[in-house]
């Protein structure tokens, strides 16, 4: 496994195919855009590949294309669901694209897929956090909790 070394925070698998090294090395230089040209047309001759979708997943998201870095993605679920890695990717695209709630089914679902992923429980635990303390910031801002309802009056 490796990591893109970006502020992306996604992770893929390594793969033996010369084409996806070179697209897996054009990304280390920072060079999304080659790494893209190689990647789209592989995915169209083999469709079935998992890992290219998720290495194209990770080469959008490089490009900040946050809806194409979703799709790849998905798609890489969807040929390989028992994979968190590719679950945890997708979460952290959505969160990114500002899908909070399908960033968090996303994160649970790795963490379904892996109760052990470290990655996956540190991203779902600070997206927690985070929610939790927006949600009262929102409480403060309107003057505190809604009024309990009141029943038999």
């Amino acid at each position: 496994m490796a990591d893109t070394g970006g502020p992306h925070h996604v992770v893929w698998q390594e793969d033996s195919k010369p084409e996806v090294d070179e697209a897996r090395q054009l990304l280390r230089q920072g060079n999304a855009d080659g790494a893209i040209a190689i990647l789209e047309p592989l995915t169209m001759e083999e469709s079935d590949d998992y890992m290219l979708f998720e290495l194209l997943g990770v080469a959008y998201a490089h490009k900040n294309n946050l809806d194409a870095s979703v799709g790849a993605f998905q798609t890489a679920v969807h040929l390989n669901p028992a994979k968190p890695q590719t679950h945890y990717n997708l979460g952290m695209a959505m969160l990114r694209a500002g899908d909070t709630v399908g960033g968090h089914e996303a994160l649970a679902q790795a963490l379904r897929v892996d109760p052990t992923y470290g990655k996956a429980r540190e991203a779902l635990g600070s997206l927690e956090k985070r929610t939790a303390a927006a949600a009262q910031a929102s409480e403060a801002s309107a003057g505190g909790p809604p009024p309990a309802p009141s029943f038999g009056h």
